[in-house]
């Protein structure tokens, strides 16, 4: 049975409960999944009252769910995300918003903003959730918690709404890193690869768009990491626009997979949207094939640019959001703002679609914020063993 849900992490529209096979690597670990996934008999929302009264239960259950029920997690409910999961600031206006249980007061963060407060209040072990432009990294960030954004197509998406396919992956959240490596070790459709990391990359673009006092709440565990291996210095983006011109290139791309993917059904009727996520589509509508084919040739320039620097044992280390977690009652144009500027340091790792590890690293004013660890592909299980090195 669920336990109470004081921080309304939890979609309210149907009971989904699943127990998990009696033995296995992660028997007696509960899990929630955010309310994209696939279970059948069950129909998501996908944060949309809209989107839960025009589509069917689903007749098969997600991979990724079914891997861990056999793996022996228990699932215990579906949580809440923004609508279609086309915002990163957690903010649901149709369904609500959950609570961020570290910072009260603030936003939660992403699209995983349920998934990632179930896991932060304690109410699960783990938590599924999906990172398009940074729903695992910046909500774990911004709730204290440890996420991981895999490889792109590490994990196998069949039963998940998709937003941008080509940026679309799936991850999972935990309270401690023994879980994720768990959690990860299942999850994973292929072997990691092994990775002896030769040198750390401290990128100053990245690291000059963090509030002061973020930075310097970071650095203690920045300078652990620095004690493990060479550190050297760069800018990530060799582009004359810098990370805002990644930021830019990005999110054309984003926008017109998303239309490709939601337009038909958002145009059959007239839909009701939050603001923010109604701006984000009528952008996507108007977005052209000419605009993203542009877009997409810069990205690629952008993504080998990211492969070259991690190579097969370099770690990136960045923060993995320049600020605390806004406050509830920012304004939507002032969110705009915040996402930006938080894109920023999320686009090197999904633009190139590498593995991006948020490691809890302080807090500024008693609100969380982390580091982030980005690797070579597949290195997802060595992100998380090089984390355990940086425990105090």
């Amino acid at each position: 049975m669920r336990a109470a849900d004081p921080h309304a992490a939890f979609c309210e529209h149907a009971d989904v409960a699943l127990p998990g096979a009696p033995e296995g690597p992660l028997a007696g670990r509960t899990f929630a999944a955010k309310d994209i996934f696939d279970v059948a008999g069950h129909t998501c929302c996908a944060g949309s009252p809209d989107w839960l009264a025009t589509h069917a239960p689903a007749s098969a259950t997600a991979s990724a769910v079914r891997k861990l029920l056999d793996a022996g997690a228990t699932l215990v409910g579906m949580t809440r995300t923004t609508e279609l999961t086309y915002s990163g600031t957690g903010r649901n206006e149709l369904f609500g918003t959950p609570v961020n249980p570290a910072a009260p007061g603030r936003l939660p963060g992403g699209s995983s903003s349920g998934s990632v407060v179930a896991v932060a209040a304690g109410l699960v072990d783990f938590a599924l959730g999906s990172d398009t432009g940074g729903s695992i990294r910046v909500p774990a960030a911004l709730c204290g918690v440890y996420g991981l954004r895999p490889t792109h197509g590490a994990i196998a998406n069949d039963g998940v709404v998709a937003l941008a396919p080509s940026l679309d992956t799936l991850g999972a959240f935990a309270r401690d890193l023994e879980t994720l490596r768990a959690v990860y070790s299942v999850l994973l459709d292929d072997a990691p690869a092994p990775v002896s990391w030769t040198r750390i990359v401290c990128p100053d673009d990245a690291w000059s768009i963090a509030d002061p006092r973020v930075a310097a709440a970071l650095a203690p565990t920045a300078a652990r990491l620095a004690d493990l291996l060479p550190v050297e210095r760069m800018d990530l983006a060799d582009d004359p626009g810098g990370l805002p011109a990644w930021v830019d290139d990005t999110r054309v791309c984003q926008a017109f997979e998303a239309w490709q993917t939601h337009g038909e059904w958002a145009s059959a009727a007239p839909r009701t949207h939050g603001v923010l996520v109604g701006r984000r589509l009528e952008s996507a509508r108007t977005t052209t094939a000419e605009q993203s084919r542009r877009a997409n040739a810069s990205r690629q320039v952008a993504s080998r640019r990211m492969h070259d620097i991690v190579g097969t044992d370099t770690v990136v280390s960045l923060p993995a959001c320049p600020t605390v977690a806004p406050p509830v009652e920012t304004t939507d144009d002032d969110l705009l703002d915040w996402w930006a500027r938080v894109s920023c340091v999320t686009v090197p790792g999904h633009l190139a679609g590498l593995p991006q590890l948020t490691v809890p690293a302080g807090s500024v004013d008693g609100a969380p914020v982390a580091l982030s660890l980005l690797g070579p592909p597949r290195s997802e299980l060595a992100l998380i063993d090089l984390a355990g090195r940086l425990l105090p």
